[in-house]
């Protein structure tokens, strides 16, 4: 079963209002110090698939601006193998966002 990436958005929209959770990610990342409290969560709810359609939602706001900086490609890499996204899964799913907002695939 695929999962694409607007499935993952679209569940938890259903699940919050955007507003409510704008604030919310706000207040939990207000008070973070690291990425493991999110992303052990991600790891203990997610299947692959879904972690993997994530990663492609996530790498496609990376691409909304047309580029990539050092930070956002260092946090993507850095997220990857937290969620313990395979390198195959997570070019493929940098790939795939890459090709929707229009860009060549290199490097």
């Amino acid at each position: 079963m695929k999962i694409a990436y607007g499935d993952v958005y679209d569940e938890i929209m259903a699940e919050a209002g955007e507003d409510q959770l704008v604030e919310m990610a706000e207040q939990e990342a207000a008070g973070a110090t690291d990425y493991f409290q999110f992303t052990s969560l991600i790891n203990r709810e997610f299947s692959q698939q879904r972690k993997i359609a994530l990663v492609e939602a996530l790498w496609r706001v990376a691409y909304a601006d047309d580029e990539i900086s050092a930070h956002e490609r260092h946090m993507m890499r850095k997220l990857e193998s937290l969620l313990h996204i395979l390198p195959a899964d997570h070019i493929a799913a940098r790939d795939r966002a890459r090709a929707a907002a229009g860009r060549q695939l290199q490097g």
